[in-house]
């Protein structure tokens, strides 16, 4: 760990050791429970009629509070379809109006709120894609940002949209008011972010120093209770630079500390928690990825995972300051990490998740979002390339 680690220890010498909280492990039937040398326990998820093949299977992008997770997965003719799961396990998949149903096409769940309110993207049958709210009673209302470009293209597949931007109108999150964030991409190919409120109203913006090529621009990730919306922006350069735009429409631009200054390096943007920690990663002038943490006071803490070798990937941070993400160790496979506010790291590999590379996808565990309860979710891909949804339950 890199950065501010005296003053972590510090923190944690002055808070001391919490008192062990029992955890009663349900041995249900079906639900795949685990446990592991930390303590934790885990749950595989699959969906009843995802796929069985290479790059097919179940994926999980976002968890609320109660433990309910949201995402998609892709069944054997490789269209996908989204889902919403509770901690409970009551699993009900769903399809917004207009999505395709041929390959590469279909929905995907990509955030769930505290009231149960769904946002994501459909590809229609041309591979556009749309934006979906879906209300906690499952109706759906579909929207498309002004000036989003109604062509697309049918090569990407919705699961594991990590570095895949399509084109049309991608929401990306939703706060616990019912406000939307994402970007659109126009017919020149550039990025723009969008808001989108409770009431319907969608406002579009571009981040102060934010390239007007194509594949430049703006990206919206991640939002606030209050309504910020930090992100990342492409520069004429097509270099990442981070920001966030407050809640009264005032901008702030960023750069992590070390952060590389060539083409597609520089600093990414993830996460943001109700207090205001933004979390993401940043590639170093060698093209690395190392994990930061950007303290509402404005303050950078940089660390690694310690079994990292080709790069760290901070994804989010809860509310009481834990993060989870993925690192990749030097054969190439995908590892989970929790960093606790005490700044100690302890890093996962799902039970079922890959250990080598035999099919040529990434195998390992994707730690991707965690609630304020410490509960994480995201998915693993199998030796054989299969994915598979999981939670880590504390």
């Amino acid at each position: 760990m890199t950065g501010n680690s005296a003053l972590c220890q510090l923190r944690a010498a002055a808070r001391g050791i919490g008192a062990l909280v029992p955890f009663l492990a349900l041995c249900l039937l079906g639900l795949g429970l685990s446990a592991n040398a930390h303590g934790a326990t885990y749950l595989t998820i699959q969906a009843p009629a995802a796929g069985t093949g290479i790059a097919e299977g179940t994926v999980a992008y976002s968890i609320n509070r109660a433990g309910t997770i949201t995402g998609t997965y892709s069944d054997a003719n490789n269209v996908s379809h989204g889902y919403v799961r509770t901690l409970g396990g009551a699993f009900t998949t769903f399809d917004a109006p207009g999505a395709g149903t041929d390959g590469n096409e279909g929905t995907a769940g990509m955030a769930i709120n505290q009231a149960g309110a769904i946002t994501g993207i459909y590809l229609d049958p041309s591979c556009v894609a749309h934006g979906y709210l879906r209300a906690p009673d499952g109706t759906f209302t579909t929207f498309d940002a002004p000036g989003a470009i109604t062509t697309g293209y049918c090569s990407l597949n919705l699961p594991n949209m990590i570095g895949l931007y399509f084109q049309g109108t991608v929401p990306f999150v939703i706060n616990s008011a019912g406000a939307v964030a994402g970007y659109y991409i126009d017919a020149n190919y550039l990025f723009h972010g969008f808001l989108r409120a409770a009431d319907g109203t969608l406002t579009s913006f571009d981040a102060p120093g934010a390239g007007t090529g194509a594949y430049e621009g703006t990206l919206p990730e991640a939002i606030d209770s209050a309504g910020a919306v930090a992100g990342m922006y492409l520069d004429a350069s097509v270099v990442y630079h981070g920001f966030l735009l407050a809640s009264d429409g005032t901008f702030t631009t960023f750069d992590a500390p070390g952060a590389g200054t060539g083409a597609y390096e520089g600093t990414y943007v993830t996460g943001i928690n109700s207090r205001g920690a933004i979390v993401g990663s940043y590639a170093d002038a060698n093209f690395l990825d190392h994990g930061y943490l950007l303290t509402p006071r404005g303050a950078f803490i940089t660390f690694d995972a310690p079994g990292a070798d080709q790069g760290t990937n901070a994804w989010t941070v809860n509310t009481p300051g834990a993060i989870t993400g993925f690192y990749d160790d030097a054969n190439g496979v995908s590892h989970g990490f929790l960093r606790a506010r005490d700044c100690t790291i302890t890093e996962f590999h799902a039970p079922g998740a890959g250990t080598r590379n035999p099919t040529g996808s990434t195998p390992g565990t994707f730690s991707l979002v965690i609630n304020q309860s410490g509960t994480i979710a995201g998915w693993y891909i199998t030796n054989g390339g299969l994915y598979y949804a999981f939670l880590r339950i504390p």
